[in-house]
């Protein structure tokens, strides 16, 4: 079982990635377009698209749950992604 501590930092990690990789602006700013850019990024590091679905699982949840408890409006911009088994 993973402590909540190390999902935490996990969390914590993963918002940074999004932060410095795409800025820091309101959630509801971001769109399906930036997560399309992020993902390419992410690729072009050398990640494998497993690390890159597990990234953005965490992303979307913490989104889902930002969007949930601050009654922000809009749709999740991760929510439509799609992501190819293997790159092409």
């Amino acid at each position: 079982m993973v402590s909540t501590s190390s999902l935490n930092r996990l969390a914590q990690q993963n918002a940074n990635v999004v932060i410095e990789t795409l800025g820091d602006v309101l959630l509801n700013q971001y769109a399906s377009l930036e997560a399309c850019k992020l993902h390419d990024i992410m690729l072009n590091k050398g990640l494998a698209i497993t690390s890159i679905k597990k990234m953005f699982c965490s992303i979307k949840a913490l989104i889902y749950l930002a969007i949930a408890e601050h009654g922000i409006e809009g749709r999740n911009p991760l929510f439509s992604i799609y992501m190819p088994d293997e790159v092409q």
